[in-house]
Order: C-alpha cells, then structure tokens, then sequence
C-alpha cells in the first residue's frame, strides 16, 4: 500500500506542478500497484467492471441531480474534501453537468 501512496502523491504533485510526463508514469506505476494488491486479494477483472460500471451510475445520479438543484454545487465541494477528485469523479461530473 505504501508504495501505492507513493505513486499518487506523485501523481498529484506533478499534476500539480504540470508536469506531464512524471504524471503520466507515476500513474501508470499507481495503476500496476493497485492491479496486483487486487489481485492478490482475489479481486478479479469482472468485479473491477462491475464496480466501475456501478460508479458510473453513480456520477450520472449525482450529475442529475446536480443539475437540478442549487445545493449541487455544495455537494461538489464536499465531494472534493474527500478525494473525490483524485479519481477523476469531480471531473468526470462537471463534464455531464455542463
């Protein structure tokens, strides 16, 4: 897990600082390092599917009701105090949003 913590706080600081390259490869390391603690828990490719589609799900839900609601917008902030946006979701749901 260690090693997993390192490679995404590398990938925030170079996303931070625009350097694309050093985020691109700590990203790619982040992501080999998640792949084999999952697969060493056990956790196989159509579970991995299953829960990204089940995310999806869940952006498309929070982007509808975003849109619908002043209080969305505080929804959003709250999200990205909780890491949120590490995985791309904030992104992801202002892109459906807007």
């Amino acid at each position: 897990m260690d090693l997993a913590d390192s490679a995404r706080e590398t990938r925030l600081i170079a996303r931070q600082t625009g350097t694309t390259s050093v985020e691109i490869r700590a990203a790619d390391s982040e992501a080999k390092i998640v792949l084999a603690l999952l697969s060493q828990m056990g956790i196989d490719d159509a579970a991995i599917v299953e829960l990204i589609a089940d995310s999806n799900t869940v952006v498309r839900a929070v982007a509808s009701f975003v849109s619908r609601h002043e209080s969305g917008r505080d929804l959003i902030a709250e999200m990205e105090k909780h890491e949120f946006s590490d995985l791309g979701f904030i992104e992801n749901l202002n892109a459906l949003v807007h």
